[in-house]
């Protein structure tokens, strides 16, 4: 067997190993994703539908990641947004526009406020407010110190600008009368400023409820069993110990393969080396060469070999173009562990009938006058 085979083999049962070990189990919390290194943590009960399994999370919790490595949840009447930061033990979470506009998206109030409660959506309003949204000309003084005005750029227009404050502001109240044509929002919850604007809007969800279980250092999960839609709180320990006992294996068995995957490419290379040396005569083997009246061989540690002549008279045959060795079952050469090739000559060894390479049994036969597989026989005298 060549040294890429056992690499491939001993990789594949090691890998085998691993999945097995990281596999996630029934009732364990799966792991925190992020759609970005700068984004939230995503863990039940929302999951990234094309990394997480169902399991991970609950019905209509569902995120998935944009090409700017955003998360977005999808409402079925307000439509995709943004997802800022989630507050898993108080189940808060802050939602944007993609667009960056997000009072465009809050003054459609039929659409959104259709999605808060319903039965399509698990998100309710947190705590809503009232704020003044303000169409005024472009001197209005924004600078003022009494004020809580936050400019919404994207709403602008030539000759107006778009403003919003909370709507139980007296001071601004009275700014907007003289400069500003006005209506009240009810926004769904506190609105989260930016530099640019409204940042974010904060929506709650009920149901399913994990905050005991997130303040004390739990991870809910769903309950075993397909299809239910009921939770239980799951210690991240079972979660550790998996990664322990991966890290285990990891130090005691990895090396190990590793020392037999070395030792086999080692002894294959030799082999190799042997077999490459023996086609293009290399005589650094140490080998003895035959004299003049073709008697045994003598290496140079002594060793006795089969002459020259013993040696021819042993049987060559060639491999067929399909390249069938004479037992189909026999189809590796014993000495440099490669498989037969068509048109590589073998000899073999009379009596034991066993048969090998002829470059690599030559060699061998020169040095060592026994069959290298029974070796309880001398081949020159088979």
């Amino acid at each position: 067997m060549a040294s890429s085979e056992f690499f491939s083999l001993f990789s594949s049962a090691f890998l085998a190993l691993l999945v097995g070990v990281a596999a996630d189990e029934p009732g364990t919390p799966c792991p925190d994703l992020y759609c970005d290194s700068m984004g939230p943590p995503i863990r039940f009960p929302f999951r990234i539908k094309a990394l997480q399994d169902k399991r991970c999370g609950y019905p209509g919790f569902e995120i998935s990641c944009d090409g700017q490595g955003r998360a977005i949840l999808h409402l079925p009447h307000s439509g995709d947004l943004v997802v800022n930061s989630i507050d898993y033990p108080g189940q808060l979470v802050s939602l944007g526009d993609p667009d960056g506009c997000l009072l465009k998206r809050l003054l459609a109030t039929r659409s959104f406020s259709t999605d808060l409660g319903s039965a399509s959506s698990p998100f309710l309003a947190e705590a809503p407010v009232d704020y003044t949204v303000a169409n005024c000309t472009r001197h209005l003084p924004t600078y003022l110190p009494e004020t809580e005005i936050t400019h919404v750029a994207c709403l602008d227009r030539a000759d107006r600008m778009v403003v919003i404050a909370p709507a139980d502001n007296e001071v601004d109240s009275i700014l907007f009368s003289y400069y500003c044509d006005t209506r009240t929002v009810l926004v769904p919850g506190p609105l989260t400023l930016g530099e640019n604007g409204i940042k974010g809007v904060g929506l709650k969800w009920d149901s399913p409820d994990c905050r005991v279980c997130e303040r004390n250092g739990g991870r809910c999960v769903l309950e075993s069993g397909n299809g239910s839609s009921e939770v239980q709180c799951a210690t991240t320990q079972g979660a550790a110990k998996q990664g322990a006992t991966f890290v285990l294996l990891l130090i005691t068995i990895f090396p190990a393969l590793l020392c037999i995957l070395g030792g086999a490419c080692y002894l294959s290379n030799r082999a190799n080396r042997f077999c490459h040396r023996s086609r293009n005569g290399d005589d650094d083997m140490n080998l003895s060469q035959p004299d003049d009246a073709g008697n045994t061989q003598h290496a140079a540690d002594g060793a006795m070999g089969i002459d020259s002549a013993t040696l021819e008279s042993y049987p060559k045959a060639q491999i067929d173009d399909p390249g069938r060795a004479p037992r189909p079952n026999d189809n590796v050469c014993a000495i440099c562990l490669s498989e037969y090739q068509p048109k590589e000559m073998l000899r073999t060894i009379p009596g034991c009938a066993h048969y090998f390479h002829a470059h690599c049994v030559d060699q061998w036969l020169k040095r060592n006058a026994s069959c290298p597989l029974c070796r309880n026989r001398k081949a020159s005298s088979l």
